[in-house]
Parts: structure tokens; C-alpha cells; sequence
């Protein structure tokens, strides 16, 4: 069997890279963005948990949801404003060109990546408070 294999120069291949890890990463924030906000209404349901739950916890954790709901938006512009500026790199004709944005990707993946690992510790904390303060749900024998 005599296949044709493609063969991508090292720049196509960072292109490809890039608009890739693009991608993922939009998706990410427009995922991250609903369940931000899943979060903050089921936080919000008192008939949820205990009655002796520990609000200043609650309190503490819809102030930090909501600082990620604010970093999320500000990441979602800066990857919006970058993928603007991107599609430019097609135009590239020489080195210092392309290494331009990809140190402008480099920053973008930095500030996406600590965005990231601060809203998964912050959704650690909300399962964890949500595990310890769920009421428990009664089930009568009707319903097996």
C-alpha cells in the first residue's frame, strides 16, 4: 500500500499547533462560563443545604465564584482580541514576525493556564463545601 504522507514545515506545523490550543481554549472558557454560574445558583438555593450551614463559607466562596466569573470574562476578550490578531500571522514572511506572536501566544497560554488552576481550586473548595453542607435528600420506598 503506497501511501502520500503529508509533510509540514516546522512553521505550518506551529500554526496548526496554535489554532488548535485557540480552540481548546474558547471552548474551555464558554464551558467554564456555565458552570461558574451553575455553581453560584446552586450556592444560592438554601432549601439545598443544611440549615446549619457555615455562611460566612458560603459567603466567601459566591465572592470567589464571582471573581472567576470576572477573570473568565476578561480571558474570554483577551483570547477574542487575540484570535483577531492571530489570522495575521498567515501574513508572516520572515522569523521575527512569527516570533512575535508566538510570544504573544506564549502570554495568552500563561494567563489561560493560572485562570484555569485558580478556578479549579476554587471548585474544589464549592465541592467540598457542597459535599459537607447537602442536605440529605429523603426517598420514599414508593419511588424504587
Amino acid at each position: 500500500m503506497n501511501e502520500m504522507k503529508n509533510h509540514y514545515r516546522d512553521e505550518e506545523i506551529l500554526k496548526l499547533n496554535m489554532s488548535s490550543e485557540l480552540k481548546l481554549w474558547e471552548e474551555n472558557m464558554s464551558f467554564m462560563e456555565q458552570e461558574i454560574g451553575f455553581y453560584l445558583r446552586l450556592l444560592q438555593k438554601s432549601s439545598f443545604f443544611k440549615s446549619e450551614k457555615n455562611v460566612e463559607d458560603l459567603k466567601f466562596l459566591v465572592k470567589q465564584l464571582q471573581d472567576i466569573h470576572e477573570m473568565n470574562s476578561q480571558n474570554s476578550k483577551l483570547l477574542r482580541e487575540y484570535k483577531l490578531k492571530a489570522e495575521n500571522i498567515r501574513e508572516c514572511d520572515d522569523v521575527q514576525c512569527e516570533n512575535q506572536y508566538v510570544q504573544e501566544h506564549l502570554h495568552v497560554k500563561s494567563s489561560f493556564q493560572k485562570h484555569l488552576k485558580r478556578s479549579q481550586i476554587v471548585k474544589g473548595f464549592v465541592f467540598k463545601y457542597i459535599l459537607e453542607n447537602m442536605q440529605e435528600v429523603q426517598h420514599s420506598r414508593e419511588h424504587f
